[in-house]
């Protein structure tokens, strides 16, 4: 049986990548007549960056047998990262990194605390994705 601080911990990530994905993506909408191409473009990377980090986690998830709720305010209970968007850009750029920072810090907790010699869970996964939000920490910074 996989310990429940793994489980809570992979969901933990999960519901934080969805959340922010979800406050990108809201944040990107609501900006959407104002004419800053570059922070157009930072959103929108970092919104393809958290699909595809989602899809990872997702399988992390499916790999040791995690239940996920079935909906998003259901999902978002467990994120570490507030439900909610911003339209100033200053409050947008620090709490984007300040969100990225939370979920790296969410992943090496993990990567401290997972056996990974006795359960099939990816540390290269876990790694990749923690240093991808440090790198996405300091683009918003």
């Amino acid at each position: 049986m996989v310990d429940t601080v793994i489980v809570r911990g992979l969901l933990r990530i999960f519901a934080g990548t969805v959340v922010l994905a979800h406050n990108i993506t809201f944040s990107a909408w609501r900006r959407a007549s104002v004419d800053d191409d570059h922070l157009a473009e930072i959103l929108k990377d970092d919104r393809v960056f958290l699909e595809g980090a989602t899809t990872d986690i997702l399988g992390l998830c499916n790999e040791i047998g995690c239940s996920l709720p079935g909906d998003f305010m259901g999902l978002s209970k467990f994120s570490s990262i507030p439900v909610g968007s911003c339209v100033e850009t200053h409050a947008m750029r620090t709490r984007f990194r300040k969100d990225h920072t939370q979920m790296a810090d969410d992943a090496i907790f993990l990567l401290r605390v997972v056996p990974f010699e006795t359960l099939p869970i990816s540390k290269p996964i876990l790694s990749q994705h923690s240093a991808a939000h440090e790198i996405w920490s300091r683009r918003w910074g």
